[in-house]
């Protein structure tokens, strides 16, 4: 992993966590460009970030929060290098705020996606940025927020993947779009930053165990008139 760090102000043992992985797994075959393609719009935009974090930074703007930006080594290999950085890294679970993870961002003509948005507040604060965002389930992918969310962390991944085209090859990254992805990935933790109101996890509804049917209540016993097959008495108690 290779992770650098922006001192908060006023919490600097909270931390907002930016993640993106920039290799392709280090133990699967190498690839000819060696797997630096995979994700390299997200590594371009987590860079972007760190260094117009820095050049605020250098202005004398400083978050009240640490920001923590972390390049994931064995991305591929079930986000291994996050469960590195969580167990060696020194930030303890609770004092991580939020985490916004990066992956396979710069497609041109597609949605902005928001994993496991649906978990957390943090889709809300991507569609304050970006209406168009729609929030996903992971499905049968593990990304690499998933072991942040299990430690009770809100987290999300973003992601933009290119759509192949109707003979599959796949478009090269918009440039365009990942201007946009940095714009919105800077704004939003440095809004998290800095703002007293922690992002909060949502928990999932459960569905309601089904009831269990009610017997109807037995019927009464017939009267004696009604045995013998005799009309009733009107006049009878």
């Amino acid at each position: 992993n290779v992770i650098g760090r922006l001192a908060g102000g006023r919490r600097p043992e909270q931390a907002i966590v930016v993640v993106t992985h920039w290799d392709a797994g280090a133990l699967s075959e190498p690839l000819p460009e060696g797997g630096g393609l995979e994700d390299a719009g997200s590594l371009a935009v987590l860079l972007s970030v760190a260094e117009m974090s820095g050049r605020w930074r250098s202005a004398g703007r400083r978050p009240d929060r640490s920001i923590v930006f972390v390049a994931e080594a064995a991305g591929s290999l079930s986000h291994r290098g996050i469960d590195q950085f969580i167990e060696a890294s020194g930030i303890r679970p609770a004092n991580i705020v939020a985490v916004v993870c990066l992956e396979q961002l710069g497609g041109p003509d597609s949605d902005l996606l928001v994993v496991d948005g649906n978990r957390s507040s943090l889709y809300k604060e991507v569609t304050s940025l970006d209406s168009t965002a729609r929030a996903i389930t992971p499905g049968g992918h593990r990304y690499g927020h998933a072991a942040f969310l299990e430690l009770r962390v809100p987290a999300i991944t973003l992601t933009r993947p290119a759509l192949p085209e109707p003979d599959g090859t796949i478009p090269p990254l918009s440039m365009a779009a990942l201007r946009r992805d940095a714009e919105l990935t800077f704004r939003m933790i440095w809004d998290l930053a800095d703002r007293a109101e922690l992002p909060r996890l949502i928990e999932p509804e459960l569905e309601a165990p089904p009831s269990t049917p009610v017997a109807p209540p037995p019927a009464p016993a017939p009267t004696p008139a009604e045995r013998s097959g005799a009309p009733p008495d009107p006049l009878a108690p």
